[in-house]
């Protein structure tokens, strides 16, 4: 139950994240690439058997983060707060790595 959360979790990220880029509604231009990597990793991830998805999803959720920071930084610079939107994509991010953190045989328990 905690992997279809994470995963789903994971790619409604992914969503969120390309979508500006499909769309060309990006803010910072030197965000493309990183977006669509990161989408890559979490959809890939998701898809991927649980065995290989745990990590893959472990990485790519840090990756996200370390993205987001950047971008969160780069906007409490410029304007002096941030969206929304990359507010919810960083605890949903954060809260994947949790739920990716915890012990399966525990979840098996509750």
């Amino acid at each position: 139950m905690l992997m279809f959360v994470a995963r789903g979790s994971s790619l409604a990220v992914a969503v969120g994240t390309v979508i500006p880029v499909i769309t060309g509604a990006m803010a910072d231009p030197a965000f493309v690439v990183p977006d669509v990597l990161l989408a890559v990793l979490l959809v890939v991830g998701a898809l991927l058997p649980d065995r290989f998805a745990r990590p893959m999803l472990r990485a790519g959720n840090l990756y996200a983060l370390g993205v987001f920071s950047v971008a969160l930084f780069g906007q409490l610079a410029a304007v002096g707060g941030a969206t929304p939107m990359l507010a919810l994509a960083m605890v949903a991010a954060g809260l994947n790595l949790v739920l990716l953190g915890l012990n399966p045989e525990a979840s098996r328990v509750l």
